[in-house]
């Protein structure tokens, strides 16, 4: 029983952290491109300095070639930014791209004669704070820049002959101390962004979820009918709306309680949940009222898993010395249906089933 609640619980933060990085991506998108257009501009900026303190011409082509070529891929990426559909594809795009700047960076800087160690040091701070502020993955960020800083260090001592070691030292510090701080900053920042988006996803949940079944309420399925109802005229697709009447929840809740009622009410609504697709969309109407909302399913279909689940709840164990039965209205949208239209006539018949026994399933024919 633990170890199915940890799996559970596992999987439910795994599926929380995979729609924060979609909603980070979908934040991001707008001025991630702007950033990456200006990156384009200052690498071929970057031009007018490589050119004139590189005295060799065959050292010019080649950094001419190799920033032109970063260049193009960065408007690569400008270009196809909006269909990049997920964080993760996003985070190892991004990883690339920095990869290749500082790979650039440090074959530009061993090409100069005499490269001034100061400048360069700033050059690689300017290049941390970069990989700080783009979003990716926290890991990605930190081990870029350890290994872009450790890399650069390492190329300082070995083309700069007359490097001072007191120099080398308040640079290793000034880089270790940026690393430092934009780490911590950028942690930060995505631990307030994660707490943002859990509670924009709690708010958003509470608006449209109803508190006891845990199911769409009124406004949410309200919404998701218009719009599936609109899609499958468009698509020419079936469409099915089920209206769902607990017989008799008034003496289980003379008899035992409201909170039995309730427990009923929720226990219902897991087992047709369990047998309903992922499309599917099933609210809570009323007090003891459900509508399942069935996209791309003719009348047959439904009527079928309609049967299904009312046997499945008739089976179901709910409070011990009740059965709990359920009696439906079943309808298919045609070219003048609306939302309103299939809820009147589903709920028509439902109460027909209720005047003829309960426990039954009446559909037009």
């Amino acid at each position: 029983m633990i170890k199915n609640f940890l799996i559970s619980a596992a999987a439910s933060l795994s599926d929380i952290q995979a729609s924060y990085y979609d909603y980070k991506l979908t934040v991001s998108q707008k001025y991630i491109r702007i950033l990456i257009f200006i990156a384009g501009l200052i690498n071929l900026l970057f031009l007018i300095p490589d050119i004139i303190l590189i005295d060799s011409t065959a050292k010019r082509v080649t950094i001419i070639i190799l920033r032109v070529f970063f260049s193009l891929i960065l408007l690569t990426v400008h270009l196809q930014i909006k269909n990049i559909k997920s964080f993760k594809q996003f985070s190892v795009i991004t990883t690339i791209v920095e990869i290749l700047a500082l790979a650039i960076f440090l074959f530009v800087f061993s090409q100069y004669n005499q490269p001034s160690f100061l400048i360069q040091t700033i050059g690689m701070i300017m290049l941390n704070i970069i990989f700080f502020f783009v979003p990716n993955q926290f890991k990605n960020m930190l081990c870029l820049a350890l290994s872009g800083s450790a890399a650069f260090f390492i190329c300082a001592t070995y083309f700069i002959d007359t490097l001072n070691r007191s120099e080398l030292l308040a640079a290793v510090t000034y880089v270790i101390v940026t690393v430092l701080f934009c780490a911590v900053a950028a942690k930060n920042t995505e631990k307030h962004q994660f707490k943002e988006f859990q509670a924009k996803r709690e708010l958003q949940q509470i608006s449209s979820t109803d508190y006891l079944t845990n199911t769409a309420n009124r406004f949410k399925m309200e919404a998701e009918a218009e719009r599936w109802i609109e899609f499958c005229k468009r698509q020419g697709l079936p469409l099915s709306l089920v209206f769902i009447d607990v017989d008799d929840l008034k003496i289980v809740n003379d008899r035992y309680g409201h909170t039995a009622g309730d427990f009923v009410l929720a226990h219902l609504a897991e087992l047709i949940k369990s047998q309903l697709r992922s499309s599917d969309i099933l609210a809570r109407w009323g007090g003891d009222e459900f509508i399942m909302l069935l996209s791309n399913v003719n009348l047959a279909n439904a009527i079928k898993l309609t049967e299904r689940i009312k046997n499945y709840i008739r089976m179901g164990s709910f409070i011990k010395g009740i059965t709990v039965t359920c009696s439906f209205g079943v309808v298919e949208m045609n070219k003048n249906s609306n939302f309103s239209s299939l809820l009147l006539e589903a709920d028509r018949l439902m109460y027909e089933g209720k005047k003829s026994g309960k426990d039954c399933i009446k559909w037009a024919e």
